[in-house]
């Protein structure tokens, strides 16, 4: 038996609804640079009082956080004139 069964807590589960949180809310925080009407890290709804999620200061000039860096990385990466598509071989050879 795990630790959580012994303590009745769903360890897994408490993981994925707040790393869920977290996500959602650098998402949020990332789209205000799109949208007229921001949504301030104080009145977003994933933002919770009793565990804030932390602001960091953004490491560049285009993103706010970790998500803007992630989304224009992965754009830059499959850019199609950027970009090269070789078939790929089976292991066996055909």
């Amino acid at each position: 038996m795990a630790a959580q069964d012994y303590v009745k807590i769903q360890g897994l589960q408490v993981w994925q609804e707040e790393f869920k949180r977290v996500v959602n809310f650098y998402v949020e925080q990332e789209v205000n640079t799109f949208v007229k009407r921001r949504v301030e890290s104080w009145q977003s709804q994933y933002n919770k009082e009793a565990v804030p999620i932390p602001l960091y200061p953004p490491l560049d000039n285009s993103s706010v956080n970790f998500m803007g860096r992630v989304t224009r990385e992965l754009l830059r990466q499959t850019h199609p004139l950027a970009t090269i598509y070789i078939y790929g071989y089976s292991v066996c050879g055909i």
